[in-house]
């Protein structure tokens, strides 16, 4: 079975900003930057961009489509937790080193 590959089609401010966001460091501090959404729902990195605000998945999502925007493979990974919550984040490699983005 292959992976079915849906590019978005990004608004032209949305492109702009995404210009900004040009290296991994700069997606995370956008991410640190932001606040916090606690609500249950889970929403789409535009909605991120939008309402300045995400949880673990939504930020896993935006570092995912702003990774992909540099080039990189859209990789998320899910860490599930046994007494804790789960934690999802952004995994890219550079050469022969993992890096990962997470709010």
């Amino acid at each position: 079975m292959s992976a079915i590959k849906i590019k978005p089609s990004w608004s032209s401010e949305e492109k702009t900003f995404f210009r900004f966001l040009n290296a991994p460091w700069k997606i995370q501090q956008y991410l640190d930057s932001i606040e916090y959404n606690s609500t249950t729902e889970s929403n789409s990195p535009r909605f991120v961009i939008k309402k300045k605000r995400a949880h673990c998945f939504e930020g896993a999502l935006f570092a995912a489509a702003c990774l992909e925007n540099l080039g990189f493979p859209p990789l998320v990974l899910d860490l599930q937790a046994v007494n804790d919550d789960d934690h999802v984040i952004a995994v890219f490699k550079i050469d022969n080193c993992w890096g990962a983005i997470a709010k």
